[in-house]
């Protein structure tokens, strides 16, 4: 699986097979395919599975908008006792996932070299968007409150902030807040990997087509806003059909869309499918377009890098840090209807010149390249290496001046 499922797994697979003996705590929600895969790795791999959960009583107590975060902090407080009987036979330990700067982790208190990240959760999405959130708005608005005036201020954040060994951060805004909080030491750090079996065995060209085809892809969340993408298409006069894949808590307000004549030709929805299914959406398409207002990167770019997708994206946050400037559009964010006019020529341009299509596509296709989880755990492997280093110097240094 992709995002933060696929980079938990990808994280601890990779690096068992760099020689490290990997202990990886996760949640029981992917058992199933995790002790699939298990028993089919070398047996010089080591890599053991510890499944930590939540108690029965807390599953039905949490609900609504709150059950992920309460989740997410009680998992934290049962992985963490699990973890003090693990932790003689630990060099190092590393929290991947989540990857937010909000959610935190309590793993630095076991007083081990202790690695944080990829994470975002510095990024806030830009005003005047309220239209695209409707009745979330003020939700938004709220969580922009306490990322800007109160995370960086948050004591519980400086203490886990200022007792990391190294901090990676995914974007130029979590890096700024990361630093506010007191970092020793952080580093910026693309969250985003590929196995090298995702990606086609040649270079994809690609045919001009009667019909231009755009892809966008993600989950149906507010924040994701995908009406950007409808909007900027709406008033194109040449033949053209956007491909959305995902699902979400906004699937109605997608087939809302849907019934309107002005989109029924445009669009096709196909819905959440399987990993394997989205590479079928990449290879059919011409573009790739990502219209994110709150995302620390967005796994997608990548994959749709790695068919040879040029990209059109919003010009900020990860965005903004990671896509290459000679891979794609970035669009400038300013009001609602100068951004979705900004991708409207954008698509347009892109349309009219195919060669440029193709250029930025192989652009970003050899960026993709270099982005493999294999190549991810080697340079973590040396990041590690300095950290054990420098936390050994450092107790050498504190040994000394008390004697």
């Amino acid at each position: 699986r992709g995002s933060e499922p696929g980079f938990g797994w990808n994280w601890a697979l990779h690096l068992a097979k760099e020689g490290h003996h990997v202990f990886l705590m996760t949640n029981p929600n992917g058992r199933p395919a995790i002790d699939k895969q298990i028993k089919q790795l070398e047996k010089s791999i080591l890599l053991n599975v510890i499944y930590v959960d939540i108690p029965p009583w807390a599953k039905r107590l949490l609900k609504g908008e709150l059950r992920v975060i309460g989740h997410y902090y009680l998992w934290q407080h049962t992985a963490f006792k699990t973890a003090k009987s693990l932790v003689k036979n630990i060099d190092l330990i590393h929290h991947v996932t989540w990857g937010s700067i909000k959610g935190g982790s309590l793993l630095w208190r076991l007083r081990k070299p202790f690695v944080f990240g990829p994470v975002g959760g510095g990024q806030v999405a830009p005003p005047g968007f309220g239209a695209i959130f409707g009745r979330r708005y003020l939700l938004e608005q709220l969580r922009t409150f306490y990322t800007k005036k109160i995370l960086p201020i948050n004591p519980f954040a400086k203490l886990m902030i200022r007792n990391t060994d190294l901090v990676l951060s995914t974007n130029r805004e979590t890096s700024i807040l990361i630093q506010r909080l007191g970092a020793s030491c952080s580093i910026f750090f693309l969250d985003t990997g590929l196995p090298i079996n995702f990606f086609p065995i040649r270079f994809p060209h690609r045919k001009n087509r009667d019909v231009f085809t755009i892809l966008w892809v993600g989950r149906l969340y507010p924040r994701k806003a995908f009406p950007l993408a409808l909007f900027a298409i709406k008033n194109l006069k040449f033949p053209l059909k956007l491909i959305i894949v995902g699902d979400g808590p906004l699937r109605k307000e997608l087939k809302n869309f849907l019934k309107d004549p002005i989109f029924h030709e445009k669009i096709e929805w196909w819905g959440q499918v399987p990993w394997e299914r989205v590479k079928e959406a990449y290879l059919k398409s011409d573009v790739f377009i990502f219209t994110s207002l709150r995302d620390s990167f967005g796994s997608q770019i990548l994959e749709a890098m790695a068919f040879g997708l040029p990209i059109i994206a919003l010009n900020h946050q990860g965005s903004r840090d990671w896509i290459p400037k000679n891979a794609g559009i970035k669009v400038d964010v300013g009001s609602l209807e100068s951004t979705v006019s900004g991708l409207a020529l954008s698509i347009e341009r892109l349309h009219q010149t195919p060669e440029l299509r193709s250029a930025m596509g192989r652009a970003g296709y050899e960026f993709a390249k270099q982005q493999t989880w294999e190549n991810k755990a080697k340079l973590m492997k040396q990041h590690y290496k300095n950290v054990i280093q420098n936390k050994r110097k450092v107790s050498i240094s504190q040994f000394r001046n008390r004697s």
